[in-house]
């Protein structure tokens, strides 16, 4: 049983998390493990926009059926060169009988990456989805409502060309559609009225 916390992530949390990074490169690159990190990422992506842990649990549940499809597709592979293996005794059925022993334990690495993502992504994950929240919660309104000094668009010299009552509708018109907080224009209308 996994215990949830609202702690950060301790070394060995953030170690797991490393070694499951490290572990799914290899099939990144060889294209067949795009789609399951695609999958992950997503999930994260969405933990971020929504600050909701149920889009981990999606993503890793979505994760766990591509490679139980790829694990049964495998095995339909290895059974159907078994039985070419059965039907055939000339040479080429040795051929097929090598063939299906690889392939049936090439079927192994599908099983071997859900217990790698369930291990090392999931349960560091779920251990910690309270800070997560927290943490993505915070990210979101921090760029909701923006840092005042990096929307200060009020600056000296460009003022000068317009006059002060176009700026004051132009932010009322964004208050009024809802892209700036009561708060954001009273700071820009009290820099605009300063500067009349």
């Amino acid at each position: 049983m996994t215990q949830i916390t609202n702690a950060p992530f301790n070394s060995n949390d953030a170690g797991k998390l490393f070694v499951f990074a490290l572990l799914i490169v290899p099939p990144t690159i060889l294209v067949v493990g795009v789609v399951p990190v695609l999958l992950l990422l997503f999930g994260v992506l969405m933990l971020r926009k929504s600050g909701d842990f149920s889009h981990i649990e999606t993503a890793t549940r979505n994760y766990w059926v591509f490679c139980m499809l790829a694990f049964l597709g495998l095995i339909g592979v290895a059974t159907s060169q078994f039985l070419e293996y059965f039907n055939s005794a000339d040479q080429w059925g040795t051929r097929s009988l090598h063939n299906s022993i690889e392939v049936a334990a090439s079927s192994l690495i599908p099983l071997f990456y859900i217990a790698v993502m369930e291990l090392l992504f999931l349960k560091p994950m779920r251990a910690n989805r309270n800070w997560f929240a927290r943490k993505f919660s915070a990210i979101r309104e921090k760029s909701a409502s923006g840092n005042a000094g990096e929307i200060d668009i009020i600056k000296g010299e460009r003022l000068r060309s317009f006059s002060v009552a176009d700026e004051l509708l132009k932010w009322a018109k964004l208050k009024e559609d809802g892209h700036i907080t009561e708060r954001e224009f009273s700071e820009a209308r009290r820099k605009l009225l300063e500067r009349d």
